[in-house]
């Protein structure tokens, strides 16, 4: 198909706050063939009536209210369950696509590439400290940071492996809005994981990646708000990236996923990684018990159970401490960011 349907995916909740810039940044795509599917997970502000009030003004937007809260993630699912297009585009009630970002996206989606990424810009709003504001502007990572690119390209997925190796599980990708893939990744890589807390679009992105490659285009195509009340800052202030890590470490040396991450690791390489695995395990635990979070203890207990044979990777309270209060001297003192 010359043109092929894209499904503008928008999962919303309580999101009233700027949902209208992101339905505005939807419609206006120059790109004309999308639908604009938007699941709502039993929002209580307004953000149902802000959609039905664009539906007289747009009938490409399609409005599904999910009958109990499916969660982040599970509200993630339920959008690609619901969309009809062969290429998904991921928007959040809280950000903006540019008027062509759909379009330059679409430039690229040969009959070998699966799977499209973009840079972002960041937005913002009153109340941000100066210092994760600083985080966002100068720390985080992008495709075009790390591989030098300046100009379209395919990264290959033996370059992504490598770049898993050196970065373990900080995002190197982007926010869940730079990226595009085609549906029918589904059917081979499975859905956004529900075990994960924050990561689960890096997680996601690495897994189809790390098999196919990802084309990245080093332009900024939309934008990423960061405010007081949202999911990041929210998961960040509870240090929920601590209970990803643990998991996706786990995942990068035992799923089926990650073949192509496992043939790479050197005997130095998979020693380090199981260490990285038994250090975070431990620091989240330890974080655990001591922040009184009783649901995100609830909730990480059930997903290591999930997985077999986690137990060995528990370290003894003795060597737990041990090791944790040296890390936390390098970094304190000598200024170091490891595992």
């Amino acid at each position: 198909m010359k043109n092929p349907l894209v499904s503008i995916c928008i999962p919303i909740y309580n999101g009233e706050l700027y949902l209208r810039e992101c339905l505005d940044s939807a419609c206006s795509q120059d790109y004309l063939n999308v639908e604009i599917i938007i699941v709502d997970d039993q929002s209580t502000d307004n953000s149902i009536a802000i959609v039905n009030e664009y539906i007289q003004k747009d009938k490409r937007i399609k409005l599904f209210i999910n009958e109990k809260n499916l969660g982040l993630v599970g509200n993630w699912n339920a959008c690609i369950n619901k969309s009809s297009g062969e290429w998904i585009k991921y928007l959040f009630q809280d950000d903006t696509l540019i008027p062509t970002c759909v379009s330059r996206m679409m430039q690229f989606a040969t009959d070998d590439i699966s799977i499209i990424s973009c840079d972002r810009i960041f937005i913002f709003e009153n109340g941000v400290a100066e210092d994760i504001k600083d985080e966002y502007k100068y720390k985080i990572l992008s495709p075009g940071k790390i591989f030098g690119i300046t100009k379209p390209a395919l990264i290959s997925s033996d370059k992504l492996c490598k770049m898993v190796i050196k970065y373990n599980t900080a995002n190197f990708i982007g926010e869940p809005n730079v990226l595009m893939f085609r549906k029918n990744l589904i059917d081979k890589f499975g859905y956004f994981d529900p075990l994960l807390y924050q990561i689960c679009d890096f997680e996601y992105c690495l897994r189809v990646s790390c098999n196919v490659g990802l084309f990245y285009i080093p332009e900024v195509l939309t934008s990423f708000r960061v405010h007081l009340n949202s999911t990041t800052a929210s998961n960040k202030k509870a240090n929920i990236a601590l209970l990803d890590s643990v998991l996706l470490n786990y995942q990068f040396i035992h799923s089926t996923y990650y073949k192509q991450i496992q043939a790479q690791l050197s005997f130095l390489d998979l020693l380090k990684m199981k260490f990285i695995l038994k250090l975070r395990l431990y620091e989240a635990q330890l974080w655990i018990k001591n922040s009184g979070e009783d649901h995100f203890y609830a909730k990480f207990q059930v997903s290591i159970k999930q997985i077999p044979d986690f137990s060995k990777y528990a370290m003894s309270p003795i060597v737990g401490c041990v090791f944790y209060s040296f890390i936390l001297f390098r970094r304190r003192f000598l200024n170091l960011i490891i595992f």
